[in-house]
Formats: structure tokens, sequence, C-alpha cells
């Protein structure tokens, strides 16, 4: 009977979670929910520049324009579209930059709203924009910029993002070592102190594919947006050719991954061509749940017009599928006030979405 048990246990065992030769841990598998939610929302046109690289907290919209001219930054109200100001200043003065990043996260310090910038070449910076104290004196006030380490091997980090007041995370992607083809794996880094040094060393993966067929470079196949949970603690990898997510913990070697059942296995990426799906296009989320807009469209066909957001909390379970109309080329979650924003090419507007219903009400940062 014993016998019996433990060969019953080791046959669910393998039917919940799958091995893999790339992915560094075992992954579980997730099936999606039967019913979905439609959302009815509203929509906001802002009164000037605007993109699907945007961001929102609470009362105010802002917008990225990365090829700017003046100003990186539009803030707009995000109930009416009135222009509230421009921030942020490209050029070669004093405290400006010729790049700049996209907003990944707010924090809340002393009642005043904040959020982490990086300045990648020829910079190589990072700096903490001070939101409120800039919106009362009309300027772009900057706090504690700090220079930013060359990664390994002089490389330049693509992505760096504020873990708490003493970590980041920066972000390596896959690059080709040699013309042979060969290619590194995916790297996150946490960089603590004053010195920035490397304390914690990640990847998804455990190896690459080196000799893809497809048309599909061997240094994209494990490429995906990702998203910092505010408190720090973990952070969220979504995948674009497969449809998984990984979350990983800031501070040990913990990770666990999830993929949808009967989609690819990473034993068939080496082959992708444009005929492949793309799946998770963009992450965001709170403390509570992770929001995944889910493509679902072959490359070839893709138009950045998607649907579906999946919803998972923080250990990996999917619990809600919703469905956007108009489509969306973006998204982000309002973490004060659990309502969803997305960008439309549709109607080149904003939408926003109260989930309030949906997602249990967070603590509140303030």
């Amino acid at each position: 009977m014993k016998t019996y048990l433990l060969f019953l246990f080791v046959i669910l065992a393998s039917a919940c979670s799958t091995q893999d030769k790339y992915f560094a841990v075992e992954v579980e598998m997730f099936a999606l929910p039967k019913d979905s939610i439609v959302l009815k929302g509203n929509s906001v046109t802002p009164q000037g520049p605007f993109n699907e690289a945007f961001a929102v907290y609470d009362s105010l919209l802002f917008c990225f324009i990365p090829n700017a001219s003046d100003f990186f930054y539009y803030i707009y109200n995000v109930e009416d579209g009135r222009l509230l100001g421009k921030f942020v200043p490209c050029g070669h003065g004093d405290e400006e930059y010729l790049t700049i990043s996209n907003i990944h996260n707010f924090y809340v310090e002393n009642g005043e709203l904040k959020t982490f910038l990086y300045a990648a070449r020829p910079a190589m910076k990072t700096m903490t924009w001070n939101i409120s104290q800039s919106l009362k004196e009309s300027r772009t006030c900057y706090e504690n910029t700090h220079p930013i380490p060359f990664a390994p091997e002089d490389k330049i980090y693509s992505r760096v993002t504020r873990v708490d007041d003493n970590r980041i995370l920066a972000f390596l992607p896959s690059y080709r070592m040699s013309v042979e083809g060969n290619v590194s794996l995916p790297m996150f880094h946490i960089l603590e102190g004053s010195n920035m040094d490397i304390a914690l060393e990640k990847s998804i993966v455990h190896d690459v594919i080196n000799d893809a067929q497809g048309s599909i470079p061997s240094e994209l196949l494990f490429d995906g947006p990702y998203f910092v949970k505010p408190d720090g603690t973990s952070f969220v990898v979504a995948m674009n050719r497969l449809s998984q997510i990984n979350i990983l913990s800031t501070s040990d070697d913990n990770m666990r991954s999830f993929r949808q059942n009967g989609t690819l296995d990473a034993d068939d990426m080496h082959a992708l061509d444009m005929n492949s799906i793309l799946y998770y296009y963009w992450v965001t989320g709170n403390d509570d749940y992770i929001l995944g807009l889910c493509s679902g469209q072959p490359l070839n066909k893709f138009e950045c017009k998607i649907h579906w957001v999946h919803v998972f909390d923080w250990e990996g379970n999917l619990l809600h599928r919703l469905y956007l109309n108009p489509s969306a080329c973006n998204i982000w979650l309002d973490q004060k006030n659990n309502i969803l924003y997305s960008y439309s090419l549709d109607d080149e507007c904003v939408w926003k979405y109260d989930l309030s219903e949906i997602l249990n009400p967070t603590k509140s940062d303030e």
C-alpha cells in the first residue's frame, strides 16, 4: 500500500510540473480560468503629446517621450487630461540627459511622491525624481544622483530599477559572445550600497539556445518584460515567446516558474519564426497581484492591439482573465486606487477600468 501511494504521488507531481533543460527551476503548469471578465471603462484624452509609454499615480498621468527635443516627461491630470507641466529636460547641460528610462514604479517618502530614473550612455547615472517637489516648484527636482557601474565584460545594463533604499535591480540582456553564435544568459544583478556592488546574480535560465534555427535570434528567445513588487521582496519576469511567468526573490535564490497548459514548450523554441505566438507584452502590478498583458497573436500579424490581461497572485496562481475593449498597447495599474489604465491605438485614448471589485484593496502606501 505504501508503495502504491508513493507511486501515485510521483504521478500527480509530474502532472503538475515539468522539468525543462533550460529553465533554472522546475516549471509548474497552470490552466486558464473557464470564465473571463469583460471590463467596461471610460476614456481620457490628454491635452498634449501622448503615446503608449505612460504611467499613473492617483490623479497624475505621466507620458514618456523618448525622442523628445525639450522634456522627456509630460504630466497630465488623469480626470480631464489637462497638462500640469513638462519635466526631466533633455540635452547636454547641467542635470540634462540624452537618454532616460521610462517609469517603472512610484513610492511615497515623507509624504512626497517619487520615482527612480536611469540615464544610460553617456551619463551612466541613476537619480530619484521628486515629483511632488517638482510640481510645486514647476521645475525638475532630482535627489540622490548616483553613477552606475558597468556590468561584467564592460557591458551596459539595459534597465535599472529601484528595489528599496539600498538596492537596485539591474538587467543585462542576453548578448552574442562570439561569431560562432554563442550567447550569454540573460542576467539580473541586485546591486547594493554606495559602491553598487553585485550582491546577488540571478537568471531565469541555466542554459541558452545557441543554435536557433528559426528567424528569431538566439539572444531574443528568453526575452520578456519584468516588474518589481513595490515592497521590494520579489520581481516577476513575464515571457514574450512562452506563456510563462517567473517569480524571483530579491534576497536569495528562490524562484518559481509557471507555464500555461497546452502551450509551447521550451524544447521547441529553437525553431521559432515570425509565425510563432507573442505572449506577454507588458507586465504591471502591486503588492498583491501581477497583471500581464497577453497578446496571443502571431508575430507577423502583431499590431499592438491586445485584449487580454491575466491576473496572478505572487504565488503564481492565475486568478482572473480580463477582456479589454478597445484593445490595449500598454497597461498600468494605479497602485493607490486599484484602477487599471490602458492606451489604445484604436482611438489613441487612455482608458481606465475600476478593478476595486476584482482586486482586494491593498494597504495604503502613505
